[in-house]
């Protein structure tokens, strides 16, 4: 009965912190960078801030140096960061500007043919494309369809080496199974996409595969167990309450 208790109390604040948005983005303006030199130079900070997870810093210094890259006649770069930026959309969950630049980056890609840039760009919009589908298919009670749709997604984003898009689309692949009362699956899926977030420093995506492991130890009853994963789900939504408030 304490396990209960407790558990539901855990359960409830995490259940509030997952409904703050944690992430922002304020529009798109550039920003101009003194020199090219210093344009290009962002491009590593850009991409070390990324592999830590630090995905909205990151895109800010992607797209100083896309400004940049704008201005040469050299289209590899500006198509790469565009990349790079439609990625950091698709993490932030901002899908709608993930979709939009990597449309951008294949028009480039197209037009200057970059064909192994093209098949990145056609790739990801693919993914896009099916996850948006699948999500539809799903909301609608058609889980077949829909579970056919985020593993042809999760097999694309498998080829192209592309973890960032596998992690999303087998967590929402694990709450068909929870609706149909897969269980088993339900949490196969989720301890899949939890290494994922963690090699990815993912930290938002780590809360929630954190929290639904947690919803599976408390569908089973095993109290102690579901605590333990909603409080480590609930100091990572802590702690990125306190990264948004430090920022604002």
């Amino acid at each position: 009965m304490r396990y209960s208790y407790r558990l539901f109390v855990v359960f409830i604040l995490a259940l509030a912190f997952f409904s703050l948005k944690l992430y922002s983005y304020e529009g798109n303006n550039l920003f101009a960078p003194n020199s090219e030199k210093q344009g290009f130079q962002f491009i590593n900070k850009a991409e070390k801030l990324r592999l830590e997870g630090e995905f909205e810093k990151s895109l800010k210094l992607y797209e100083k140096s896309l400004y940049q890259a704008k201005k040469t006649p050299d289209k590899t770069s500006e198509c790469k960061i565009l990349l790079k930026i439609g990625l950091l959309y698709w993490n932030l969950g901002q899908m709608d500007k993930s979709r939009e630049v990597y449309s951008y980056a294949l028009t480039l890609a197209q037009k200057s043919s970059f064909i192994k840039l093209q098949t990145e760009a056609d790739t990801a919009l693919r993914i896009h494309s099916l996850y948006v589908e699948a999500k539809k298919y799903r909301s609608q009670g058609q889980h077949q369809k829909s579970a056919e749709c985020f593993q042809e997604a999760i097999d694309l984003a498998r080829k192209a080496g592309s973890q960032d898009h596998e992690l999303k689309c087998l967590r929402q692949l694990s709450i068909i199974h929870w609706e149909v009362g897969d269980l088993k699956k339900f949490y196969t899926l989720n301890e899949k996409a939890l290494r994922i977030a963690q090699t990815l420093n993912h930290k938002k995506e780590q809360a929630r595969c954190l929290n639904n492991i947690g919803l599976y130890y408390w569908k089973l009853d095993n109290y102690s167990k579901a605590l333990s994963y909603y409080e480590k789900a609930l100091k990572i939504a802590q702690y990125l309450k306190n990264k948004e408030e430090e920022s604002a």
